[in-house]
């Protein structure tokens, strides 16, 4: 998009690629599609532009809740969504015009009936009314929360009823969860424990092993030398016998 609209490539990008980007950016059919997009952006419904990033609805009134203490209006979330940071201005056309309608009502509804704030159900109903409904399941402006909203609906966030007994349901799952983590611990102690007993039996094996061999390089090194002594005898053996004979000879002699 940075190399279209300034007609610079970038270092990263390849000199062929480049040059295909360019042939597409030229064809005819790019061009009517470009031109198509920009008009529907500029139609009176218009667009989906936000400056809420890649943070969706949810997360922001999630954020908000925790800096405000209290669950934010849909108009709050609008306006931290729809306005630019630098200077607040609006995003789009759409997303003014829209505002200042639900506003316009919401004050027309309060002097009507006399000085007191207008409840979340009657701000969400002039909203819906402001941005003209739902369209394809979407609220404008709600983001992920549109799937919340039904008429006379008091909040987009939503809620599960709760029990009575939830709270000694809780203990008992609380209880439950620390039997099984204790559970738990115990087993991994004794996985620990045998993996301990398993290492010592393969070291005591191994010294056994090498014991064995040194014995056996022991005993084959015996066997050697008993080997050569007894050669050296019987040549010692042999030349006594030679002397032996001599001795006889000469005796005879």
């Amino acid at each position: 998009m940075e190399g279209r609209k300034k007609q610079e490539r970038s270092s990263w990008m390849g000199e062929d690629a480049w040059k295909g980007l360019k042939i597409k950016w030229e064809a005819p059919e790019y061009k009517i599609k470009v031109a198509r997009n920009r008009q529907n952006r500029a139609s009176a419904k218009g667009g989906s532009d936000h400056t809420g990033g890649s943070i969706s609805t949810n997360e922001h009134i999630i954020r908000m809740h925790r800096e405000l203490g209290r669950e934010p209006t849909l108009d709050e979330v609008f306006l931290r969504t729809h306005t630019k940071k630098k200077d607040s201005s609006w995003v789009d056309d759409r997303s003014k015009k829209t505002y200042n309608l639900k506003h316009a009502s919401q004050v027309g509804e309060a002097s009507d009936s006399g000085p007191k704030e207008v409840d979340y159900a009657t701000q969400l109903k002039f909203w819906a009314e402001a941005a003209s409904g739902k369209t394809r399941g979407r609220l404008y402006g709600a983001g992920d929360k549109s799937k919340h909203y039904k008429p006379c609906v008091s909040s987009l966030t939503q809620q599960s009823h709760v029990s009575p007994y939830s709270g000694q349901v809780s203990v008992e799952i609380a209880a439950e969860m620390a039997t099984i983590e204790e559970r738990a611990n115990t087993a991994e102690e004794d996985a620990r424990a045998a993996r301990e007993e398993c290492r010592k039996a393969n070291k005591h094996t191994q010294d056994l092993e090498r014991q064995l061999r040194e014995l056996a390089e022991s005993v084959a090194s015996m066997k050697g030398d008993k080997h050569r002594r007894h050669s050296n005898y019987e040549e010692y053996d042999s030349d006594n016998d030679d002397d032996s004979d001599n001795d006889d000879s000469i005796g005879s002699t």
